[in-house]
This record gives C-alpha cells, structure tokens and sequence, in this order.
C-alpha cells in the first residue's frame, strides 16, 4: 500500500523487463511429487472471515480484519497433528483484500485504517499474515503453497483497466509473493478463466513470468476445465476426479457440512462426517490427486475446537480405515440426468461421497437420475442421500428399476417423501448423512438401470424454499441381493456362477463376488455345496436358460470336485 495506484503501474511495467531466468526440475516431477503429497490443509481466512460472506464486497472496511488472537503456528501444528504435508493460504481473494503489504494497493492489511497492523499498542503490529504462515508451516516441515485471486474487484482487474494494465499488477503482486516467503510449491489462482478471461490478464505472459521467477513453482489455476490446458495440476472443487485419472490432480472439499469456504458465525460446528471425509481422501489419492481440505480459521484467527477434533477424527480414520459395506453395484457405474446444473454432473451421485452433488437445472420441470449397473442385477435396497440443508429437494420422490433395454420398468415405488413429511432434518449430513431407504421385499428386483424422479406438483414451483423442482442427489447407492450361491448377483443361480466359482477356486481372502458362499475365505468344496444346493434359483419365463437339463448340472458338478482335487494345496484359509 506504499505506492500511488497510477504510479504502481509504471513500475510494474519496468519490474516485467527485469526477470532472470533460472533452472527447473522436470515438470513431470514436480507434478507427481506434487500428487504425492496427498493430503493438505486449505485455509479459506481474509475478510470473508469477518463478513459472513463467501464473496466479499469490494473495498470495505480494513478494519474488520480483526484476528485478535492470531496463531499460525495452531494452524501448523494442528496440519502436522491431522497428517497433512502442505498447507495453502488465501492471500487474496476476489475483494481483492490482501494478507500482506503490498505496493500495489491501499486495501490491504497496511491500510492505516486496519488497526490490528498499524496500531502500535497491537501485538500484531506490522506482523505480515503471509509471512507468518509461510514461516509456521515450514517449521514444522510442512509444504507452503499461495492462493491468489486473479479477478480483483477492488483494484481495477474485472475490466477497468486495461489488458496491459491488469496483467503488469498481477504480475507485481505475483512477484512479491514468490520472491519474499521462500520457495513456494503452488500458486493456486482463481477467477481467471471463468471470470477474469486468459486473454484479459494474458495467461502466456504471466504463466512465463511464474516459471522465470520461480520455475519449481507450479500454478494450480481453477477453471473447471477437468484437463491440463492453462494449468499444471488439474484442479476438482468439491468433487473426486474420474477412478481412471491419471493426469496430476488435486481435489478440494470443504470440512463445513455446508459446503462452504470461509469461517461463519453460523453452523460453526457443523462438518462432514469423518468417516465420509477419510474415504474421500482414500478415493482421491487412488485417483492421482492430493487433497487439499479446506479449514477455515474463525474471527479470532484458530482453527476452532470443534474442527481440530473432527481432523483428529478423519486422521483416525485414515490409520484405521473401516471394513468397506460391500455390495453397492451402483458405485462409479455410467449414470445420466435429465438436465445438469453446472459443474454438477450425475456422476456426483455415484462418487462414493456424499459432500458432492449431482444437481438439476432450475427450468426443469420433470428432473430425473438415473444409473446404469451395467449388466442385469438383484436388487435388495436403495438408499438415496440428499445435499444437506435441502430437504425440499428429495421430495415426491419415485424409484423406477428398468430392464436392460433401459425403457421397460419392472419395478415403481410408492411416493416417497411426499410433501416432504420427513423434513430437512433427516439430511442432517453434520451428524451422520441419513438416507431415504428403499427396501425391496423376498429376493428383490431384478433389473438394470435405477432411475430416480420427481413428481410434479406445479403449486409447488413458487413456494418460498426456492427448492422449486431442482432433484439434487449426493449419493445413491444400491445393493444387490445376496442369494446363495449367485455370486454375478443378477438373481439367479446358474452357469455363470459356475464358471465364477470354477475361475476363482482355490483362491484366499475370497469374497462372495468371487464364490465364497459360505463365508470361510476360501473358494473350495463347500461353496460347490452350496452352489449345487441353490441350483436354478431365480429363474422365471423370462430366464429360461438358468436351470440346465439334468445331465449337464451332474457333468458341471463333477467338474468342480475334479479341479478341486487337482488343486489341494490352494484350498486353505489364510
């Protein structure tokens, strides 16, 4: 805040000649190392901590900026405690407000008018945000990382300036943040491409600039786009990447149920499930990404009570993941909607968490999801879990099970949740996510694909919730009946499941997808038995190849006793 605005730019002009250039690791690298840190503290704390707001008005009051107990080192130790490698800090965000004293604007923390700087009788007189959580971090051996809002409405880069005027400020401020805390392993920007535009703040040139400076930094930009264009990690807001990833990915939730970034008076203590949240990191890193889990530091500036324990839970949680509930044949199966809200694909629903959503448009009238299993199957259960706090939009809710041309129903439920009797607190997510459960009676249904509706109620459109007929679906799980000795779990016991049993005999640690029927771990003589026992269940006029002639089942079977005799010594409990 040192320097005239006009004045700032001239330098900066200046300041953009006088870059030497300096060696890099490999970008490859950099970026798995990057990936292999898997799991990391993102810490959402500016004047949106002080406002109750996720976007910040422009240029208010510094004086707000009031951490009057401020504790970086809290944040550090309690990163370390949870096993998190790196932490990255919101030096800026969209108001343009910034954690440090920069020459390039009066709003900042420099700003006479913010007193827990400028107050001589502070104890935080002249203390540098950036600096101080840059030098807690790396005591304790942690990676450091900058959060940097390219579109900032306070200083002129949402289109006052000019192209050349706005890329020459970001390029100052970018400067000062790589050149003054040490190395800094990511700059993580947004409001570039979705807001600011590439061209406007010219990526090329600050891109260059980054890698001049600081060339083993790597820049995180948040544009949604699911690749590698405009960026050297990709980045995934609130949501998991695809299982097959395989480019260099980080993915961002928030630990507030709510799904918000910055600290609120309000629902304080309200935080996604541990267990959910130790699965997310679970799937992330299975799919090349780091997590980055968002905390939000409260007005006195400390990760609050309440959140250090739930870290300490999902650390627990890490060290001693859970027996998975096996049987979901819905998890990260193809699934399609009616319409999609943006950056909220259908997907979302079969993720395996619950802290993403798939989402609706708002001008659909009849919303619809629907996934496919992928082949026909038994189903015993669907359980269907709503975005917390939005009850009203899992409402007059109707389950349909289709065959395996994907338009013949087989199965309609009764009206679930009409009028939304159940009200919004059965989708508490902050105490444990409950779903609306679908239970299907005797051996299930069997079918294909699982589509979830809403039904129409035009009063409904207007009402003041502003749920309107928006179907959003944080997860939709389906599992499969377990009838003995059908191991495809398709309802029926018959040939394949020979071959399933045949294929996996002998094998340890089995499972029943595998054959194990009677629950000892082993594929062998006893779930024959059982498969024998359980012969031609299942099958109807619309199966009839499940039940083979007579002298096929006895030829079948007496194959099974052979290999088994052949392959004695795998035939063991481990």
């Amino acid at each position: 805040m040192t320097m005239s605005f006009a004045r700032s730019i001239v330098v900066l002009v200046a300041l953009a000649m006088t870059v030497s250039p300096a060696a890099a690791t490999d970008l490859a690298t950099l970026q798995q190392d990057y990936v292999d840190q898997q799991y990391g503290m993102f810490l959402h704390f500016n004047m949106g901590t002080f406002t109750n707001m996720e976007w910040t008005d422009p240029n208010g009051d510094p004086n707000l900026f009031n951490p009057v107990a401020l504790d970086t080192d809290q944040w550090a130790s309690t990163a370390k405690a949870a096993g998190m490698n790196y932490g990255v800090l919101t030096t800026k965000h969209h108001d343009g407000f910034a954690l440090w004293d920069t020459d390039q604007s009066m709003y900042d923390i420099a700003d006479p008018a913010c007193s827990w700087y400028s107050n001589q009788s502070s104890p935080y007189y002249h203390h540098d945000v950036v600096q101080l959580f840059a030098d807690s971090f790396r005591d304790e051996g942690l990676g450091v990382g900058f959060y940097y809002s390219i579109w900032d409405r306070s200083n002129g880069i949402d289109g006052t300036l000019s192209s050349a005027a706005a890329t020459a400020y970001v390029k100052a401020e970018i400067h000062h943040l790589l050149t003054n805390y040490g190395f800094i392993e990511v700059l993580w920007t947004d409001g570039w491409g979705w807001q600011s535009g590439y061209s406007y703040v010219n990526f090329s040139e600050v891109y260059n600039y980054i890698k001049a400076i600081s060339p083993d930094t790597l820049l995180l930009e948040n544009n949604g786009m699911g690749t590698l264009q405009y960026t050297d990690v990709v980045g995934h807001e609130q949501h998991l990447p695809p299982p097959d990833n395989t480019l260099p990915a980080e993915t961002y939730p928030t630990l507030r149920a709510d799904s918000q970034w910055f600290y609120k008076t309000y629902d304080a203590d309200s935080f996604k499930p541990a267990s959910d949240m130790g699965q997310y990191i679970r799937d992330a890193n299975a799919s090349n990404a780091t997590c980055l889990l968002n905390i939000g530091p409260d007005r006195n500036g400390l990760i609050q009570t309440s959140a250090v324990q739930r870290l300490m839970e999902i650390k627990d949680n890490l060290d001693n993941p859970p027996e998975p509930r096996v049987g979901n044949v819905a998890l990260y199966k193809t699934a399609t909607q009616s319409s999609t809200w943006p950056s909220y694909p259908a997907n979302l629903a079969v993720d395996g968490f619950k802290g993403d959503f798939a989402h609706t448009y708002w001008d659909d009238y009849f919303p619809w999801w629907m996934v496919d299993l992928g082949e026909m199957k038994s189903i015993a259960e669907i359980d269907l879990f709503n975005r917390d706090g939005y009850g009203g939009r899992l409402r007059d809710i109707t389950i349909e099970i289709l065959a395996e041309d994907g338009e013949t129903v087989v199965y309609t439920s009764p009206l679930l949740n009409p009028g939304n009797v159940l009200g919004g607190g059965v989708f508490d997510y902050a105490n444990g996510p409950n779903p609306i459960t679908l239970l299907l009676d005797g051996d299930g249904v069997v079918g294909q694909y699982v589509r979830v509706s809403r039904t129409p109620e035009w009063g409904y459109w207007n009402d003041s919730t502003g749920n309107k007929y928006l179907l959003t679906l944080a997860e939709v799980e389906v599992y499969r009946t377990f009838i003995p000795g059908d191991a495809d779990g398709d309802g029926m016991v018959d040939a394949t499941d020979a071959q399933i049993l045949a294929d996996y005999w002998g094998e340890a640690d089995a499972t029943w997808e595998m054959g194990d029927f009677d629950g000892n771990g082993v594929i062998g003589p006893g779930d024959a038995a059982v498969l024998a026992a359980n012969w031609g269940h299942g099958t109807s006029e619309a199966h009839p190849t499940g039940v083979p002639e007579p002298a096929t089942f006895v030829l079948l079977c007496s194959a099974l006793v052979v290999f088994a005799a052949q392959r004695p010594e795998r035939a063991r409990v481990s």
